[in-house]
């Protein structure tokens, strides 16, 4: 039987994404890479819906949904570019949910959340609805932002959403993330949840954001943790042989005991 693909995509989704200043005009290049190979046409492509106040509930607290809406509102007179604003605008607590800094303001700041969110938990319901076997959003994958707090660019954890959504109909679910920084959101969500695994691969060494993603594993937490502390995480020149060995020796143990506890 074909394997059934889905694609997650609408122009707002792209335009959303499109907003966040570290990574401008990203999401339209991938999709422009996508449609130049025509591979949109091996795929079928979904438009997403947004998401409401009760999904981002699911995990973000309602102050921090809340304050969301504070910072739209006090910047809605001043607002005139997507980009580049000034977080002088924003209510005085904002610093206390991560606004400002590395997350900067945004406009229309609650409407970009519930779209972005939107993205990730549509593609969790055609997989749980089993409409298709496989379904790629690549404008997901914010896996920084916490429960009350915006990080590291990330205003709304859509993986903790998608996850969430997934174990509606799945007993067990496994997250890889294969991104450069450790993913400390999804990984607190979850930390104490015994049908969720976390496995982060991703560079680990002083100073270098989000300053967390050690080689640890421990029985109070369900997560495994595979961190590479070399200068160049993808070169294997750079790599030393004692290191990786430890590494591969110290993610293989934790393999074997986190799947005792992973039910």
């Amino acid at each position: 039987m074909d394997n059934k693909i889905g694609y997650i995509f609408s122009p707002e989704l792209i335009q959303a994404c499109d907003k966040v200043a570290i990574v401008q005009k990203r999401a339209s290049m991938v999709h422009s890479l996508i449609a130049s190979y025509d591979l949109h046409k091996k795929m079928t492509c979904i438009s997403p819906k947004q998401a409401n106040q009760h999904d981002l509930r699911t995990f973000h607290s309602e102050s921090y949904i809340s304050h969301l809406k504070s910072a739209d509102d006090s910047t809605i007179a001043n607002a005139e570019s997507d980009l580049d604003s000034d977080d002088d605008d924003l209510p005085e607590d904002s610093a206390e949910y991560g606004l400002g800094f590395d997350c900067p303001k945004i406009k229309d700041l609650q409407s970009f959340v519930k779209i972005i969110a939107g993205g990730t938990i549509s593609a969790a319901k055609l997989l749980t609805s089993q409409t298709y076997d496989t379904v790629i959003n690549w404008c997901g994958g914010w896996h920084h932002a916490q429960r009350d707090e915006a990080s590291g660019f990330c205003y709304v954890n859509d993986v903790v959403l998608g996850i969430t959504e997934l174990k509606k109909k799945f007993e067990r679910v496994l997250y890889i993330d294969l991104d450069v920084h450790h993913g400390d959101g999804v990984e607190n969500a979850f930390s104490f949840t015994p049908t969720v695994l976390t496995y982060s691969v991703h560079h680990l060494s002083q100073g270098y954001f989000p300053g967390t993603g050690a080689i640890i594993f421990t029985k109070l937490c369900k997560s495994l943790i595979l961190g590479q502390s070399n200068p160049s995480p993808y070169s294997a020149e750079s790599s030393g042989k004692s290191s990786s060995s430890e590494s591969k020796s110290l993610s293989a143990l934790a393999i074997v005991e986190s799947s005792a506890d992973f039910k």
